[in-house]
C-alpha cells in the first residue's frame, strides 16, 4: 500500500474517532438526563434502551477504529485476521476499520 493511500485512511479513520467520541459522549448526556427524568417515574424504557444499544453500537466501532490506528503504527494495517492476506485497498477505503478481506466475510 502506497504511503498516500495510507495517510488518506489515516485521516479518514481520525476524522471518524473525533465524531464517534462526540456522539458518545452526547448519547452518554442524554441517558443522565433520561434517567434524572425518569427516576420517580414507572414508565417507558424504550428510549433507554434504544440509546443505550447506540452507545455500544459507537463503542464498538470506536474500538475498532483505535485498532486499526493502532497497526497503522505497527505496520499491521491491511491485513485479513483471517487468513492473512491484504485487504484490498477498495474494501479499505470503503471500511477503513475492517478486520476481514472480502472473500473471508463470505
Amino acid at each position: 500500500m502506497k504511503e498516500s493511500d495510507l495517510a488518506l485512511l489515516k485521516a479518514d479513520l481520525d476524522e471518524e474517532k473525533i465524531e464517534l467520541l462526540s456522539e458518545i459522549s452526547n448519547i452518554k448526556e442524554i441517558l443522565r438526563e433520561e434517567k434524572d427524568e425518569r427516576y420517580d417515574l414507572d414508565g417507558d424504557n424504550n428510549n433507554i434502551d434504544m440509546l443505550l444499544e447506540e452507545l455500544e453500537r459507537a463503542e464498538k466501532k470506536l474500538k475498532a477504529i483505535k485498532e486499526s490506528l493502532s497497526k497503522m503504527e505497527s505496520g499491521d494495517y491491511g491485513i485479513c485476521e483471517v487468513c492473512g492476506e491484504k485487504i484490498s485497498l477498495e474494501r479499505l477505503r470503503f471500511l477503513p476499520y475492517t478486520k476481514i478481506c472480502m472473500k473471508c466475510t463470505k
